[in-house]
């Protein structure tokens, strides 16, 4: 279908004012200022690789990504994760989110006031459009498994750690 200057000019500038409304995020905003900045929010469609060597903070730089989109902007985030359970996971985000830590958290040794803490600060986490995959899956069910999440649970982001599935089907 050919497009005429008008529609196309009217479009652009609906789009130039919902950008300036959102700061010029188009895409989802990942929690960090500079690198929003530099790509405008992750874009739809766009394959992102973060690789870096062991110790870079690779791993804690996606997770504290997806806890920023999932809990600050409250878009759909799965992680598939081979290399850490789904409780690991969690109880990374819940320390991070609590200011505990994960010692503390996992041995339960924790004082009244922190337990009090705890619970007012998880509501948002438990709230939040936050999915995790730990098992081991064939490209062929992690393909299913990710259609399913962005059909039925509009899922926007997909975080992969390290994915070791057998790649040949």
């Amino acid at each position: 279908m050919i497009k005429n200057a008008k529609n196309l000019v009217e479009n652009a500038l609906k789009i130039f004012e919902e950008n300036s409304i959102n700061d010029g995020i188009t895409g989802i905003a990942s929690g960090f200022k500079k690198l929003d900045e530099l790509t405008y929010g992750w874009q739809s469609g766009d394959l992102i690789v973060i690789a870096g060597r062991p110790g870079m903070g690779v791993k804690s730089f996606a997770m504290s990504m997806v806890k920023n989109i999932a809990i600050d902007n409250n878009e759909a985030v799965a992680l598939f994760s081979t290399q850490s359970t789904a409780h690991h996971h969690i109880t990374k985000m819940i320390s991070s989110i609590t200011g505990l830590s994960t010692y503390k958290l996992n041995r339960g040794r924790l004082e009244p006031c922190e337990w009090q803490r705890m619970n007012l600060k998880l509501n948002q986490l438990s709230n939040s459009p936050l999915y995790i995959k730990d098992t081991l899956l064939s490209f062929s069910d992690f393909k299913m498994e990710v259609t399913n999440l962005v059909r039925n649970k509009n899922v926007k982001i997909i975080v992969c750690d390290e994915p070791t599935g057998n790649l040949d089907e």
